[in-house]
């Protein structure tokens, strides 16, 4: 059984290595935790990025460490989340939806180089109207990653249907629209505790992921560990 592995609300790090006297992409926490996830297990991980935290955003990011994100791309990649910690996408249209995704695409490839670019995304509050996908899959999204539960309904999960949300648990992934939805298994912060997580183990991949503010967290590496003995069985 692989894992796919991905951080949302990703900005902070990226800030935090133009305002300090960081060396290397694994100065900062997250990237170093992608490292370990990589050399440790052969897990990918991709962060994906908001354009602004509220005040900053990543136009203040430099390219300085464009070719070591380039160098790592193999495995570290980045994609859209959203604009902000608030947007959802819920009734956006259009112009709106296109506006964003191309202004952090454009930001990534800027900042981490073209091969780091990723156009599988989850968005921000699971969020997106029948606009806002159709948007995203003209400019080359190929799969959305739906919720870790079974919320449905108009503009909450990409407007998935409770006949959608039935077959995504059934056979994981669906597609609709020309877009591949494939669902999240895991929130790793539900899971402090080391249990209670359902290992669907007739399929070949979960899908697990975190929120960058817990990656610095005491209990992220021992619960992966156990993540992974578990789906080892």
């Amino acid at each position: 059984m692989n894992i796919s592995f991905s951080i949302d609300d990703v900005i902070s790090s990226l800030l935090w290595l133009e305002r300090t006297s960081a060396k290397s992409i694994f100065d900062s926490y997250t990237f170093a935790f992608a490292k370990w996830l990589y050399i440790e297990y052969q897990i990918s991980t991709t962060c994906n990025c908001l354009y602004s935290d509220g005040i900053n955003n990543l136009s203040m990011v430099s390219s300085k460490f464009q070719k070591e994100f380039e160098l790592c791309s193999e495995w570290l990649k980045f994609s859209f989340h959203g604009y902000d910690y608030e947007k959802s996408y819920a009734y956006a249209d259009y112009d709106d939806a296109i506006r964003d995704i191309k202004i952090v695409e454009s930001e990534i490839i800027r900042i981490c180089g073209k091969n780091s670019l990723c156009k599988s995304i989850r968005t921000h509050f699971y969020s997106g109207s029948e606009m806002a996908l159709n948007a995203w899959r003209d400019v080359g999204v190929e799969k959305i990653l739906t919720a870790d539960d079974n919320r449905c309904g108009t503009g909450i999960n990409y407007g998935l249907k409770e006949e959608e949300i039935h077959e995504l648990n059934v056979k994981h992934s669906i597609e609709k629209a020309g877009i591949h939805f494939v669902r999240t298994d895991i929130r790793l912060e539900k899971h402090i505790d080391n249990k209670d997580w359902v290992l669907h183990r007739e399929f070949d991949n979960i899908v697990v992921f975190t929120h960058e503010r817990f990656v610095n967290e005491t209990w992220i590496k021992p619960t992966f560990k156990k993540l992974i003995e578990d789906t080892h069985i």
